[in-house]
């Protein structure tokens, strides 16, 4: 089962990842197979490189699902996260749920969610308050943009866990153009995004803002009645997926770079299992295939 599970997995659609042409010396693994092995590393929760190194030595199938003739090292696997555009997978990714109707970006929903840094000592995270659970965080915090509708990643944005989340949304509207440029009609937001600033930027480009008031302004307002204000808790199934089955909280390196390319292969990882499970004609596409 688990053969042909692999094997259908990754035969339903290649990365669009072009080999390193000006790298010299031996190339005995293609940048595509190890594109797979970071991707497949959070579809299955591996901890660490090292732990998906020791897996691949032992399960042929998932070698052979990565095109690969013997398992590289954790330290080649992790070189590889320079080598690799990880988000322009990201981005491919978004484009094919896009072409297949997976995803159509004209509801969207933000939110952010902290995860720890691997070393006290990184010296690019920071000190944050996670109000969901009450509690300060010292590392990164990820900005994600999701459809709405169908609860999948359309952009991501890192910084560090103290800054401010509304300070991000227009870095991530950027990114959303790249994939949507007319479509989106909507942005559903919790109350930390509510300022004049976000809301005049929203309604400039075309937006309708559906977002909470922030209620320690001393005011009150009415309760939003827009009926796809409910719609918003896809982001928080959408981090908390992340997080749960794709290993955002597995951080395992250090500095701002790294917190995002690990970001990227989280989300990555989850579209990639969507895709493919969509494409194998799985009626639950949503969930994890493996």
């Amino acid at each position: 089962m688990w053969r042909d599970t692999l094997k259908k997995l990754a035969a339903a659609f290649g990365l669009p990842v072009p080999d390193d042409r000006h790298r010299t010396g031996p190339k005995k693994y293609s940048l595509e197979s190890l594109a797979k092995v970071i991707l497949f590393r959070n579809i299955f929760g591996m901890k660490s490189d090292r732990e998906m190194a020791r897996k691949l030595c032992v399960w042929k199938e998932l070698r052979e699902a990565c095109s690969l003739k013997d398992a590289p090292s954790h330290s080649t696997i992790s070189r590889a996260r320079d080598r690799i555009d990880l988000s322009e997978i990201f981005n491919s990714l978004v484009r094919k749920a896009k072409e297949l109707g997976l995803v159509n970006g004209f509801i969207i929903s933000v939110d952010s969610t902290p995860f720890e840094a691997y070393l006290k000592g990184d010296k690019e995270a920071k000190l944050g308050y996670c109000a969901a659970k009450d509690e300060w965080v010292f590392g990164y915090k990820a900005h994600i943009i999701v459809d709405a509708n169908t609860e999948l990643p359309l952009a991501v944005v890192i910084s560090p866990a103290n800054e401010h989340v509304s300070k991000h949304l227009k870095p991530l509207m950027r990114r959303i153009f790249r994939n949507f440029i007319c479509e989106v009609k909507k942005l559903l937001a919790d109350s930390a995004y509510d300022s004049s600033a976000i809301r005049k930027f929203l309604r400039k480009i075309g937006i309708e803002d559906v977002i909470d008031r922030n209620k320690r302004r001393g005011k009150e307002f009415p309760k939003i009645k827009d009926i796809d204000y409910r719609k918003r808790s896809a982001s928080e199934r959408v981090n908390s997926h992340a997080k749960g089955s794709f290993g955002l909280e597995d951080f395992t390196f250090s500095g701002i770079k790294r917190a995002l390319q690990h970001t990227y292969a989280c989300l990555a990882a989850m579209l990639y299992s969507a895709i493919t499970s969509f494409q194998m004609k799985n009626e639950n596409w949503r969930r994890v295939l493996v």
